[in-house]
């Protein structure tokens, strides 16, 4: 197979109100002389690794000059036995004719939760020079040894990849009965939540054994016939109902301790993180008089909901399921990030009109937008990481065509609108 990377590319287009694309890089081309489409990033202390649609990974360096230098391209261990017919062809990273194709949604990066607690340890423990301690771990250190988590295969499991080489690890289907179509993690690293084909969402500890042992019911102990001793990389801890439908989007976030998925039926449910206590469920309403699947469930750290639905429906609701507001996107929006800056709550979509929109959360009106037509469809959208600062917060936004864009705040745009396009 021909791979290589593409000479990366630095351009400026046209200048957002707050925002403009910085640098941009390209993906490699597989054997037919095509990009592979971008289905996955993640920003990292010193690279950023970007998941393509044939199953490879490929990692940049960030260089002292705020450039990006091409390191390694690695293909995922057994994708010839385990990957999804979604994912051959450039643009078939989401499918076309089913909610539940392979996608952003089918990733996610982590240290793991035991590496997340030393971390978090060291962070706050006090230091003496009579007490003799080891070398501490850094942030660098604790990512060469972390996992990629993914689902969507042919087998029905959940995989886990170490980042240091791409090689499987594991792999486990923790009882769902069919697919798994979707994932997410939270930000503790340790826990995550998986949906099924088969209408229930599953709660999972991923390399925390004590807490995979805490969390773990009787239910899960019986149906699954044995119990969480402590030994596994993945472990299976709770199981949540409440859909009567296959499950379409899943979403966490440790801070509110909550749960958030939504169905093919059109029902979004909030289950309880470590317990997995049933709080609500609700159906957003249609933009027509048919019923809509859900298609994408997003959380703000301040107790905002977004509810992405299948007739191209956005909704804001709070963590109470107060309903905000409700706005037709327009698209089918592939990917969204709910944040907070200076300017206010914000989320971040990108979809099939290939253009970045920049919302205010609490009424979805677009205060921004940044077209990558020539790039075709967003596939992903990530931010930098709050536990990387001081590094400025950037938006990160992976297309179907293979190209990564950067986009940074632009501070001469709040003065100045309407530059035309300029590469360098």
């Amino acid at each position: 197979m021909n791979q290589c990377f593409l000479p990366i590319q630095f351009s400026v287009a046209k200048r957002l109100r707050c925002y403009t694309p910085s640098k941009q890089f390209a993906a490699k081309k597989n054997a037919q002389g095509h990009r592979c489409s971008v289905t996955k990033i993640n920003i990292f202390s010193d690279h950023v690794a970007v998941v393509y649609s044939d199953l490879t990974v490929g990692t940049y360096k960030w260089t002292p000059g705020g450039r990006f230098k091409p390191d390694k391209l690695r293909q995922m261990a057994r994708a010839e036995l385990s990957r999804s017919r979604s994912v051959i062809k450039r643009g078939a990273a989401v499918a076309q004719s089913s909610n539940l194709g392979v996608g952003n949604w089918s990733f996610a990066f982590t240290l793991g939760g035991a590496a997340k607690d030393k971390l978090r340890q060291q962070a706050t423990r006090t230091t003496s020079r009579l007490i003799s301690t080891t070398k501490p771990d850094t942030l660098g250190t604790a990512e060469a040894s972390g996992y990629l988590v993914c689902c969507g295969f042919w087998d029905n499991e959940i995989k886990i990849y170490s980042l240091s080489g791409y090689k499987l690890l594991c792999g486990d289907n923790g009882g769902h009965r069919g697919p798994i179509r979707c994932l997410a993690i939270g930000e503790d690293g340790g826990l995550m939540v998986s949906g099924g084909a088969d209408g229930t969402c599953r709660i999972w500890a991923v390399d925390h054994p004590d807490m995979g042992v805490a969390l773990s019911d009787g239910f899960i102990q019986t149906a699954l016939g044995s119990t969480n001793d402590g030994d596994q990389l993945l472990s299976c801890c709770r199981v949540l109902w409440g859909h009567d439908s296959a499950i379409s989007c899943v979403n966490i976030s440790s801070d509110l301790d909550l749960i958030a998925s939504g169905s093919l039926g059109g029902i979004v449910c909030v289950h309880t993180l470590r317990l997995g206590e049933y709080v609500r469920s609700f159906r957003p309403p249609p933009m027509s008089n048919r019923p809509s699947a859900v298609s994408k469930v997003g959380f703000h750290k301040f107790g905002k909901l977004v509810v992405h639905m299948h007739d191209y429906g956005l909704h804001t609701y709070t963590i109470n399921g107060e309903r905000l507001c409700s706005k037709d996107a327009g698209e089918r929006i592939h990917d969204m990030v709910a944040c907070s800056t200076a300017d206010g709550e914000l989320l971040v979509t990108g979809g099939e009109r290939c253009h970045v929109m920049i919302r205010s959360i609490h009424n979805l009106e677009i205060l921004s937008q940044l077209d990558l037509s020539r790039h075709g469809p967003i596939r992903t959208i990530t931010m930098t990481s709050e536990e990387l600062n001081p590094m400025p917060q950037k938006i990160v936004v992976g297309s179907d065509d293979g190209y990564v864009t950067i986009i940074d705040e632009d501070e001469e745009a709040l003065n100045y609108i309407g530059a035309e396009n300029a590469a360098f």
